[in-house]
């Protein structure tokens, strides 16, 4: 039987490439923003963002940007939205070997569930838990909604995540925390590792390997 009995994903940054969408969600407060300084405001909020606290709220926190409630899933957001090489590999490793899989997102349901439909990834995951843009939740509440969905306990599962609030969230239960640095979240393996990660991947063939060296499923 392995270890963890379930393995959680953040959708973003380390399933899919999902920053065009979450800049989809931010209107920027002066109309002279260039997009380079959207983008840094933008992973500032995401990279400051309080584990009890939801990511929309720091958009108000001095980074020039409101929150956008009617950003829609469209062509564009489907096409610039992909995942990671590898991914796909690695959640059908893990769905043959019987652990249950779940992932969460800051990204609304009706985005987050469209990309991942659009990436053929849905079938991979055993529950899929995004914020609500009319009751937005923090990075622990949906942890904990996953772990609950998937019938985990915490301490027995692992955490793959690309933020600070990520990490905090997975302490905060006991879950094993694993890093991901490839995508828009930690910037490189130094960046992850200061929040002291179980393990560092640098590119999503990483997971491969760590699964295939029985270390995610030891």
């Amino acid at each position: 039987m392995p270890f963890y009995e379930s393995v959680v994903f953040e959708i973003d940054a380390v399933i899919l490439g999902t920053l065009p969408a979450m800049r989809s969600l931010c209107i920027p407060a002066d109309n002279k923003m260039s997009d380079k300084a959207r983008e840094n405001a933008l992973r500032a909020c995401l990279m400051r963002q309080s584990t009890e606290s939801p990511w929309e709220k720091a958009f108000a926190e001095s980074h020039r940007l409101t929150f956008n409630p009617n950003a829609a899933p469209t062509d564009a957001l489907l096409a610039g939205c992909l995942p990671y090489a590898g991914i796909g590999a690695l959640l059908k490793s893990l769905k043959n070997k019987g652990v249950t899989v779940g992932a969460i997102s800051m990204l609304p349901a009706q985005i987050a569930t469209a990309l991942l439909h659009n990436a053929e990834l849905t079938y991979f995951l055993d529950a899929v838990v995004c914020d609500d843009i009319d009751m937005p939740r923090a990075k622990d509440a949906l942890l904990r909604d996953c772990y609950e969905v998937l019938g985990a306990s915490p301490d027995r599962s692992a955490v793959i995540g690309a933020f600070p609030s990520t990490a905090l969230a997975a302490w905060q239960g006991m879950s094993t925390f694993f890093a991901s640095a490839y995508g828009f979240g930690f910037e490189n393996r130094t960046d992850a590792g200061s929040f002291s990660p179980s393990f560092i991947a640098e590119n999503p063939q990483d997971f491969i390997a760590l699964d295939k060296h029985s270390v995610l499923l030891s």
